[in-house]
């Protein structure tokens, strides 16, 4: 599909989600499919300036899939878009779900833990958050924020975990129109 701004979208599911194959997904498979569809779709169209973006779990698996893709050199992204991010999913289960967020947290396997690979991607970066979110707390966004390298840019909106794109002050169109001319420059230029 193609945005309001103009930029095509890939968005496939993982197993386990959306219209996919039955599985229960787990974090190995979750960064396993990200992979996958990264390397499906440079393959298919290499001259492509990409964007990587993720929301909320996808958030954790957008990091993971732009360190991987630095570090193994499997083709240049000129940006990172991180809506309603958080640190890693224990705390987010502390930070929202009382004592037994905290067992939550304590028992999980899953960690998605972008805290720990932030410092790995290149920017720019930019990160959105709902000041209103009360599914990730908005103070687990900006630990990822300062943990990340610049160049990097926030955004927060008086906005939910999921309606950031509702922005009627042109705040959140504003952030994508700066993600494509930082990817194309000459786009940003009038002809």
């Amino acid at each position: 599909g193609i945005t309001r701004n103009g930029m095509d979208v890939v968005a496939p599911d993982y197993r386990g989600w959306g219209a996919s194959t039955y599985r229960i997904p787990d974090e190995t498979s979750i960064h396993a499919d990200a992979l996958a569809a990264w390397q499906a779709q440079r393959d298919l169209k290499e001259d492509h300036l990409w964007v990587i973006y993720g929301h909320a779990m996808g958030s954790a698996a957008a990091v993971h899939l732009a360190a991987q893709v630095h570090q193994r050199g499997l083709g240049p992204f000129c940006a990172v878009v991180l809506e309603s991010a958080f640190t890693s999913f224990p705390d987010v289960a502390r930070s929202v779900s009382g004592p037994f967020g905290l067992l939550a947290a304590a028992l999980t396997t899953q960690k998605m833990a972008s805290i720990d690979m932030i410092g790995q991607v290149p920017g720019p970066i930019w990160l959105l958050h709902g000041r209103q979110d009360a599914t990730i707390p908005m103070s687990l966004g900006k630990r990822l924020f300062a943990a990340a390298p610049s160049p990097k840019y926030w955004l927060d909106l008086p906005k939910d975990h999921s309606d950031l794109q509702t922005d009627a002050t042109g705040a959140y169109d504003a952030v994508w129109q700066q993600v494509k001319s930082t990817c194309d420059p000459s786009a940003a230029k009038p002809s």
